[in-house]
């Protein structure tokens, strides 16, 4: 069942429309209310003068109530917007249906706009309803649980991605409806929360984010103590580099001429360069002893020895191998 009616507004945050008469009369009808005419039948007391027609017993029999209460209604717009709406009263003007102005807005209805109202059978009750406040301000309102039960009172039925508004201290607020559950823990859709013992709980998305960017505050302060360490790390390398160097700390030149500021590179050439002086000074001793070791054995033929201190002399001759020479001293770098 559904009607083509004019919108109209008034002021009033709840989700009750106002409908005319006719449309709780069509509800009321009977299925064939021509066949109840005819079926009436006119009695006469015969203790009276006067006919009279006595039609309480057979009014009792009338089914009065095709379609029983609560009446339940989507709302949708020439432009596809939507809501489901319960009704306070039949008192609109015919052709008319009184919407909450607030309602209009979310719906983007404009005063002259035709909307399709449609009758919603079968809402299952309610059992739990998780609300999000989409202002933060809301979360500084005392005894908030209390609060929004309060204003769900107002609504007859609830729906998922329903937005709420709400004035408190001349401020308009926003709740969103998360989440509805029936009274048989299943998730629905729409339900119906009229004297039911709804459970309410509430998401705080502002704490979530909080949360999120300390958890992410942590992380980068980790990251930027991490690559703090590493840093101080070379440094202290670089210090230390800088300490050993600090016997010399001018200026070198290749032989080309070129300056040499690198202390790294300048201590590289030095110990190059001693290694060399090193292996020279090595080269110079051997030669020294190879030649005293000629001289000796040239002045030994030179004169007559007796065949004991000859041989004592090649003893000694054999001992002094050029793998004993004594190394030259090496200095520390």
């Amino acid at each position: 069942m559904e009607w083509n009616l004019l919108a109209m507004g008034y002021d009033n945050y709840t989700n009750y429309i106002k409908l005319p008469q006719s449309i709780l009369v069509e509800f009321n009808q009977p299925e064939n209310f021509n066949d109840f005419d005819n079926s009436i039948e006119i009695k006469v007391s015969k203790n009276k003068k006067k006919k009279s027609i006595n039609l309480k017993n057979e009014l009792e029999k009338i089914p009065t109530e095709r379609i029983k209460p609560p009446y339940y209604f989507c709302i949708e717009s020439s432009v596809g917007t939507f809501s489901y709406c319960g009704v306070q009263d039949f008192t609109a003007d015919e052709g008319l249906v009184i919407i909450p102005n607030h309602l209009l807005d979310q719906m983007i209805i404009n005063g002259s706009d035709f909307v399709t109202v449609r009758y919603v059978s079968n809402v299952p009750k309610g059992k739990f309803v998780l609300i999000e406040p989409l202002d933060k301000e809301i979360f500084n309102i005392y005894d908030l649980d209390k609060f929004l039960e309060k204003i769900l009172s107002g609504y007859c039925i609830l729906y998922q991605n329903q937005i709420i508004n709400f004035e408190y201290n001349n401020n308009i607020y926003k709740i969103l409806i998360k989440e509805t559950k029936s009274v048989n823990d299943i998730e629905a859709n729409l339900i119906d929360v009229v004297n039911t013992d709804l459970s309410i709980d509430i998401y705080n998305k502002f704490l979530e984010e909080e949360l999120k960017q300390k958890k992410e505050q942590e992380r980068l302060d980790k990251e930027r103590q991490e690559k703090e360490k590493i840093e101080k790390e070379k440094q202290l390398k670089i210090d230390s580099t800088k300490s050993m160097n600090q016997y010399f700390t001018g200026e070198g030149k290749r032989l080309g001429g070129e300056t040499i500021q690198d202390p790294i590179l300048m201590r590289e050439l030095r110990l190059q360069k001693f290694i060399e002086i090193n292996n020279q000074n090595k080269e110079a001793y051997a030669m020294k002893q190879i030649e005293k070791s000629i001289m000796d054995l040239a002045l030994w033929e030179s004169q007559p020895v007796s065949k004991h201190e000859h041989t004592k002399f090649q003893t000694q001759t054999q001992t002094q191998q050029p793998n004993q020479i004594k190394k030259p001293k090496e200095f520390d770098l």
